[in-house]
């Protein structure tokens, strides 16, 4: 993944589906200068671990470098804006898919499907005890 493209799940999904035992990212978090958005920058690159079951290498020119393994757990991370290097061994992942790589966000739209619906006929109801008889 390039910089901000670990902001998109369906990208790692897609990477697994055609194999992928390690994802890796290289960002240029420069432009967001030394502020909080590093380290969500940093929490997305998490997400993706762990909707994978894989490891995530996180290079950064001056955002937060660091190892993420397949449970979301961050590694040896550098600090911002110093310079620093890593060295980690990676092992192969087993190759099992997550049931977001599987079925991707299905699962979201239908939870998003049955909260309007319950919306709906909630409103639906209100309105049919708010009525005059």
């Amino acid at each position: 993944m390039i910089c901000f493209e670990s902001h998109f799940g369906e990208l790692s999904r897609e990477y697994v589906r055609n194999g992928a035992d390690l994802l890796i990212e290289m960002t240029n978090d420069g432009y967001l200068g030394p502020t909080p958005v590093l380290k969500q920058h940093l929490a997305n690159a998490v997400f993706r671990a762990v909707e994978t079951n894989r490891p995530v290498v996180r290079v950064t020119n001056v955002g937060i470098t660091a190892y993420i393994n397949e449970r979301g757990e961050v590694l040896d991370q550098a600090e911002s804006y110093t310079e620093d290097s890593r060295v980690w061994s990676v092992s192969k992942s087993d190759g099992g898919q997550t049931f977001y790589v599987k079925y991707g966000d299905w699962f979201a739209w239908l939870c998003s499907i049955v909260t309007i619906v319950s919306l709906a006929l909630s409103l639906k109801s209100k309105r049919t005890l708010n009525t005059p008889q």
